[in-house]
């Protein structure tokens, strides 16, 4: 395991520094991620065959030039992280009472840190060439396993947790095997995310096609949620699922009367509500986390979200039968 190899680090300096020096590092370790970033982008030019899996024609710009001049992408990936650390290590933001000891906090946001990095990057693609690299999604997908393997207490709620059974002395209900592999828990963390996650992607890209009468979510939506769902979780990936199309409305209401663009790929929505997830995660656990111990109301839930994308959908029709300039 590795906790019991390098139990020290546990993320320091990001969570023992005083806070400003602490936000000043973390600000620092953004930049630096972002120019490598950039430099992973370029990398990843478009192949000539590939451009006629996106349908397009020609590629506007590449991925590198669609970060932006120099230091753009930098800046934003430094104000991203330093944000997040700032708001889990000050604001508390994920301090649960079945968050787990705090030495494992520094693992986690190394590990979080790294989901931002990588939504950037799928946001960047996908808002330029409406696709999300395999790369990409592959990368985070093993981070996701990997850290459920070596470290194995990264999770932000154990795999099962049922508040509706809690007893006054040990708390919510836990299976015990939970408790005694902590192995197999991490591992099972990471694959029921990525499945409740692309599975539920599924049935809301097939809602959509049904809505719209054409695809409106591609399969690199389903996979970049795969990844999402193996490091958050499937209880949080299902919020993420929820805040998505309700992200969406806005942003498609706000790009419409900016720019008259209605097309819009969906996979900068799921990562902006991935974000907003890990950055409000306790105010939206602590208040609805009997709900994930309680089957129907796990539906109700998806229903939610099932509900929220159909208004934007029908949002976007209407949106297309307005004249333009």
């Amino acid at each position: 395991m590795l906790a019991a190899i390098a139990p020290p680090w546990t993320g320091a300096p990001l969570t023992t520094l005083p806070a400003v020096p602490r936000l000043i590092v973390a600000a620092v370790v953004g930049g630096l991620l972002g120019l490598l970033l950039r430099v992973w982008l370029r990398r990843l030019a478009t192949p000539v065959d590939r451009l006629g899996e996106t349908g397009l024609k020609h590629v506007a710009r590449t991925w590198s030039s669609a970060a932006g001049p120099f230091p753009l992408l930098e800046v934003v990936t430094a104000g991203l992280v330093a944000g997040y650390v700032g708001l889990v290590t000050l604001a508390g933001v994920q301090q649960l009472p079945e968050q787990g000891h705090p030495d494992w906090l520094g693992f986690r946001i190394a590990l979080h840190v790294g989901l931002i990095v990588l939504l950037l990057a799928a946001t960047f693609v996908d808002l330029w060439e409406y696709i999300i690299p395999d790369e990409i999604v592959l990368t985070g997908l093993a981070a996701g396993f990997l850290a459920g393997a070596l470290v194995q207490h990264v999770h932000l709620v154990p795999l099962w947790i049922d508040w509706n059974q809690e007893h006054p002395i040990t708390g919510p209900y836990i299976p015990e095997w939970m408790k005694q592999y902590s192995l197999a828990h991490g591992l099972a963390v990471a694959a029921c995310g990525a499945v409740v996650a692309a599975g539920g992607t599924w049935l809301l890209r097939l809602l959509s096609a049904w809505v719209l009468g054409q695809e409106a979510l591609g399969f690199g939506d389903v996979t970049l949620m795969a990844m999402i769902g193996s490091i958050l979780g499937w209880q949080a990936s299902l919020c993420v699922l929820l805040l998505a199309p309700l992200v969406g409305v806005v942003v498609a209401l706000l790009v419409r009367v900016q720019s008259g663009r209605v097309a819009l790929p969906f996979g900068p929505f799921l990562a902006v509500a991935a974000v907003g997830v890990l950055c409000t995660w306790k105010w939206m656990w602590l208040p609805g986390r009997l709900i994930f111990g309680h089957w129907p109301s796990l539906l109700g839930l998806f229903g939610g979200a099932a509900v929220a994308l159909v208004l934007l959908l029908g949002l976007v029709r209407g949106l297309r039968a307005l004249p333009t300039r």
